[in-house]
């Protein structure tokens, strides 16, 4: 059975009977599954294999096994990246008529990478055992979740921790450690130790910048801050993110394909594919509770 791991109350977190009406929940993707990783269904408690490409809602698990890996990508272009022997689970995906996004992951064991740039008044948001941290622009987070301790370091940009102990901004460069059982104290360090992980995290972000380098194919509009079209992270010390974050599957597009302008529609996106491709062929359509078919290509 599994042990929930909101240890820090939320105030805008509403069971899904009681949710606003206006409250519209969004889809993920998983790109990335090494391993024999595997998908849970909120409502029917199914698991299947997890493979690329696999569409995601609000309420999946998502599990690794010893040595393996997954990747998920947002749609509005953040990135969730479990470890080996992780267990998180997507709580909240909803997407308010005002155009607010509030993303919510949820760890319950293992190392978990975060890279997000909420904007607006969007909310991007990790909790563990013992602890919360909340993204402040920007930011690059590895979390940890033991059997005994939930560890957050800060690789870039800066977060609010928060815990039944204290709550305090962290900038970069420092890692805080909690004991979910002691929850009235907490370890801070001002730095952040390396792991065999990390590079692991940081080829997969700079595989996404150079995805999202054609900027001058992309349609019009799709680099800038906005709700509409997703965020742009902000260059960090390090320069890793110079193009900034894309909405989802926009850098898989840019790589695989090339944008035009046609007189009746306007920009369109054309694949590299040889003749005779139609779309439709390679993949097949999988039912999810809750949302009917859906196409996994």
């Amino acid at each position: 059975m599994r042990v929930p791991c909101l240890a820090v109350a939320l105030g805008f977190l509403l069971p899904v009977s009681s949710l606003p009406a206006d409250m519209h929940l969004r889809f993920v993707r998983l790109t990335l599954a090494e391993g024999a990783v595997t998908i849970e269904q909120p409502q029917s408690g199914e698991r299947i294999p997890a493979e690329r490409n696999l569409p995601m809602g609000q309420g999946f698990w998502v599990e690794t096994p010893a040595g393996g890996r997954a990747e998920i990508e947002l749609d509005e272009g953040s990135m969730v990246r479990l470890g080996p022997a992780a267990l998180a689970e997507l709580s909240d995906l909803a997407r308010l008529s005002t155009g607010q996004r509030i993303s919510l992951v949820s760890l319950e064991r293992g190392t978990l990478y975060a890279t997000a740039e909420p904007v607006g008044l969007d909310a991007f948001i990790v909790v563990a055992p013992g602890l919360e941290i909340t993204f402040l622009g920007g930011a690059r987070v590895r979390v940890d979740a033991g059997q005994d301790t939930s560890t957050v370091a800060i690789l870039e940009g800066r977060v609010r921790f928060s815990s039944r102990a204290a709550e305090m901004e962290l900038p970069e460069g420092t890692t805080v450690r909690v004991d979910p059982q002691a929850t009235d104290r907490f370890q801070l360090f001002r730095e952040v130790s390396a792991r065999p992980l990390d590079q692991w995290n940081e080829q997969r972000d700079r595989e996404a910048v150079s995805q999202n380098s054609a900027q001058d194919s992309a349609p019009d509009g799709a680099p800038e801050s906005s709700p509409a079209t997703g965020p742009k992270l902000a260059a960090f010390p390090s320069g890793l993110f110079p193009s900034g974050l894309f909405p989802s599957g926009l850098g898989e597009l840019n790589a695989q394909g090339k944008w035009m302008d046609t007189a009746d529609l306007g920009k369109v996106w054309q694949p590299r594919v040889p003749e005779g491709w139609a779309p439709f062929r390679s993949g097949y359509w999988r039912w999810y509770d809750g949302m009917g078919y859906v196409w996994v290509s």
